[in-house]
C-alpha cells in the first residue's frame, strides 16, 4: 500500500502496463489500433485490474498535469485530467491516451503528473484514508 496522500509519475502510469511492453515504438503502434484503445480505456476503469491502477487511485480530478516536453501541450500545465477532458469533450481515459499520442511524436509521451490520492470519491480507491477504515484481514 502507498502510504502517501500524493505522488508524482508520468501520465503513462494511468494505463495498464501491458500496453507499454516492448518499448516506445511498440506502444505507439498499439495505441493506433482503436480496439487496443478501447481495451485500455476499459482497463483504466477496472477496480480489480491485477496491477496498481494509478488512474483509479487518483481519479481524473486528482491527476494534475505538471510537466510537458511538447510546447503545444504546455498551456495545460496545472489543469487536472478531468478539466482537460471537459475542454476536449472526450472521456478522461481517451484524453490521457490522446495527450500521450495525439501529436504523433515520442516527445508527447513524456507528461509528468501529480496524483492526489485522497478525494471525495476515495471509497473507490486504495488510499490511506480508505485503508484506515477497513479492518485488517
Amino acid at each position: 500500500m502507498y502510504t502517501y496522500t500524493a505522488g508524482g509519475t508520468g501520465l503513462d502510469a494511468a494505463m495498464p502496463p501491458w500496453v507499454r511492453e516492448g518499448g516506445l515504438e511498440a506502444w505507439i503502434q498499439r495505441m493506433m489500433d482503436p480496439s487496443v484503445r478501447a481495451r485500455v480505456a476499459k482497463e483504466m476503469d477496472d477496480p480489480h485490474p491485477g496491477y496498481e491502477n494509478l488512474y483509479l487511485h487518483a481519479g481524473a480530478e486528482g491527476m494534475i498535469l505538471a510537466a510537458f516536453k511538447s510546447d503545444k501541450l504546455k498551456p495545460l500545465t496545472g489543469k487536472t485530467l478531468a478539466e482537460v477532458a471537459r475542454i476536449r469533450h472526450t472521456s478522461p481515459e481517451e484524453t490521457a491516451m490522446d495527450l500521450c499520442f495525439d501529436l504523433g511524436v515520442a516527445a508527447s509521451c513524456t507528461i509528468g503528473s501529480l496524483l492526489i490520492y485522497t478525494s471525495p470519491g476515495c471509497q473507490r480507491r486504495r488510499c490511506v484514508a480508505c485503508a484506515a477504515r477497513r479492518p485488517l484481514s
